[in-house]
């Protein structure tokens, strides 16, 4: 049986889902195939990947527009591989990422496995993100095995793992169910927590294996604002889990609503923003969310003055 099956999900992506494809195609593992799920892309998507298609390097299929989450359950159900691993279109592998997270999965008897990454901004200056820094993270340094649920409680703020850096067995995905497609951005949360209590076995390796290429442009207002309504809706999915008798708890909950009010004020939704700030820090009163974006413009205004000396 083929090893991994590679989903590669793509929706108006031309002009970078070649830089995805050869990240693929570098890999030092070699038993892959890659799938690419077209959501009905109306650029120039097919015309890029006739070429692949044709040397017999992807397959490809076209379908309607249903979502990211659809376009992964698709590929899903396309795949040959007992290992499903996910790519994005607009992102990028190490060369070594297939090879090492498919070795942990198989030393550590691991249902999924998952690994530290890099963040890409705009300035090309990358930032290495990862769980093993989290306190309401347990992790083993020896075994590798991770879990996100401390204290019966997920942190709403965010999750520390990228989904490019994912690799599931495909019988442990189809288990759950793969992606809930009623999320529109937060369709990877869902799926690690609906693992998680499943009693799949989750495993972490402290490497960057991937690299996430931010780009703000792409994050629209009525997608910023689609997040916090999903992650409201994550919340609520999973209310059976929500407590607030412990300090990681009540911090995590006033992170969320924190940054709910930094989406609100972005979307200028001004009124919402303002009741989320306030109730942010009645829930837990915390100078460092008041300082940060201060203490981040004054840096960026020291750097580039700095710069400008040079």
């Amino acid at each position: 049986m083929l090893m991994i099956s590679i989903v590669i999900p793509t929706f108006n992506n031309s002009s970078t889902i070649e830089l995805a494809i050869n990240s693929v195609l570098n890999q030092t593992a070699s038993d892959y195939e890659i799938i690419i799920i077209d959501d009905g892309s109306t650029d120039n998507t097919s015309d890029v990947i006739n070429k692949y298609v044709d040397n017999g390097t992807v397959r490809y299929f076209k379908k309607s527009n249903g979502g990211c989450s659809s376009a992964r359950n698709y590929g899903i159900n396309k795949a040959e591989g007992e290992i499903i691993a996910f790519l994005d279109a607009d992102d990028e592998w190490l060369k070594d990422h297939l090879k090492k997270k498919y070795a942990l999965m198989q030393t550590g008897n691991f249902d999924w496995v998952a690994g530290g990454f890099y963040k890409r901004f705009t300035d090309k200056a990358l930032e290495y993100r990862t769980i093993t820094n989290c306190d309401n993270v347990e992790w083993n340094e020896s075994s590798h095995e991770f879990k996100l649920l401390v204290n019966g409680i997920f942190w709403f703020s965010s999750f520390p793992i990228q989904l490019n850096t994912v690799l599931f067995r495909k019988c442990a995905i189809l288990g759950i169910d793969g992606f809930d497609e009623k999320f529109t951005t937060s369709e990877d949360w869902d799926l690690y927590l609906k693992a998680e209590i499943a009693g799949l076995r989750s495993g972490f390796l402290d490497e960057p294996s991937a690299i996430y290429n931010f780009n703000p442009s792409g994050i629209t207002k009525s997608d910023s604002y689609d997040c916090i309504n999903d992650q409201l809706l994550l919340a609520k999915k999973y209310s059976e889990l929500l407590g607030l008798n412990n300090r990681y708890i009540i911090r995590s909950y006033a992170d969320f609503i924190w940054h709910a009010g930094r989406t609100y004020l972005i979307t200028k939704r001004y009124m919402k923003s303002i009741k989320c700030f306030v109730l942010a820090m009645q829930i837990d009163f915390n100078v460092h969310r008041l300082t940060k974006p201060i203490s981040q413009r004054v840096r960026k205004c020291i750097q580039a003055y700095w710069g400008g000396m040079v």
